[in-house]
């Protein structure tokens, strides 16, 4: 409270983020991001510092990067808690995280919004993927990696569930593998509009881009390859294109949300 106040006394209005990848090691103990309980424990924890800070902060992010916490801590392992199990854990991280940046979110609309007065949201990272050239082929390859990279947790807050493109490729994948249900999970139709329409702004994270084209390759790859594209280079494109390019995207996602793009 100490470090809110001298912030506004300094004429710095504060936005914190709930969650920024340091969850407890007794929660993780538990079975983390991963296991269920993990929702309602975040939004108990979401409602306590509404109440603590609320009153001082109009900006709320719920989760900060939440490709990080899953892809990179259950996924690839390369984040704590460095568990690999891509296209399994890193799928049921996600699904957990949309459901308790919801159920926060929902909280403050409920029980603070009308005194408090605030925004809350949540903020993703992601590249700008430009196709390398104008083939078909190319492009959709492009657009496959923004929605399994920027869709994967967008689309179910601003258009209701995963992006179609991400369901039934996953849904392939598994049933090639000889599963008899598809390693992403489903929402139900009440999640879905629970989940739809849980943010006041957009908080984008920004870093790079990447020219890519269409890969060909065989029904059964290891998960992270099964996007079907090859990154031809990276590209540090300049803030105003990045912006133009999903401005553009927004757009045809039927969406014009407030954006607070963080680069």
């Amino acid at each position: 409270k100490n470090l809110i106040k001298e912030l506004k006394n300094n004429g710095i209005e504060p936005l914190i983020t709930i969650f920024h990848w340091d969850l407890p090691q007794p929660l993780q103990d538990m079975g983390g991001w991963p296991s269920d309980f993990i929702v309602e424990t975040f939004a108990e924890y979401a409602r306590l510092c509404f109440e603590l800070f609320g009153d001082d902060v109009k900006y709320w992010v719920t989760f900060n990067e939440p490709k990080q916490i899953c892809l990179g801590g259950y996924g690839q392992g390369y984040n704590a808690p460095g568990i690999s199990l891509t296209g399994l854990a890193d799928y049921v991280c996600a699904h957990h995280v949309l459901q308790a940046h919801a159920k926060a979110w929902h909280i403050y609309d409920q029980e603070f919004r009308a005194q408090q007065n605030g925004k809350v949201s949540i903020t993703i990272d992601t590249p700008w993927f430009e196709p390398d050239s104008d083939s078909e082929g190319d492009q959709e390859a492009a657009e496959r990696q923004i929605q399994f990279t920027f869709g994967w947790f967008a689309n179910p807050i601003f258009n209701g569930d995963y992006p179609e493109v991400m369901k039934t490729r996953v849904a392939a994948r598994s049933a090639a593998e000889g599963l008899n249900q598809s390693r992403l999970p489903e929402f139900t139709d009440e999640e879905i509009t629970y989940i739809l329409g849980t943010h006041d702004y957009l908080g984008l994270n920004m870093y790079s881009s990447y020219m890519v084209k269409e890969a060909a390759e065989p029904i059964i790859l290891l998960i992270f390859n099964i996007l079907g594209y090859i990154p031809v280079q990276s590209l540090f494109f300049t803030y105003i294109y990045q912006t133009a390019c999903f401005n553009n995207f927004f757009k045809v996602m039927q969406q014009n949300p407030l954006v607070f793009a963080f680069c």
